[in-house]
């Protein structure tokens, strides 16, 4: 994993050849899967990959930062609507 503050060229992530890191959620009882791409240990402002399986629920909840969320596949509902590959949802 790369720090921000390491470099000021591009970084490249063949992400397809990444593992997936499996997390059980249990509050929702399902397992979850994410890729860490990015940390910066000044802001702890991350970049990961995350994949629900169908018919996964988060459980309410809050964050103390901005945070988004880009839509590969699948369709991702929120309170705000429901959301389609190649959407970028943005929580400020």
């Amino acid at each position: 994993m790369n720090n921000f503050s390491e470099s000021k060229k591009a970084i490249l992530f063949n992400t397809n050849m990444m593992p997936w890191e499996k997390r059980f959620n249990a509050e929702s009882q399902f397992f979850m899967y994410r890729k860490m791409l990015m940390v910066d240990p000044d802001t702890n402002i991350m970049i990961r990959i995350n994949r629900y399986p169908a018919g996964y629920v988060t459980p309410w909840h809050t964050h103390h930062c901005a945070h988004g969320m880009y839509v590969m596949e699948g369709t991702l509902k929120t309170e705000d609507g429901c959301y389609g590959p190649g959407n970028f949802i943005w929580w400020p």
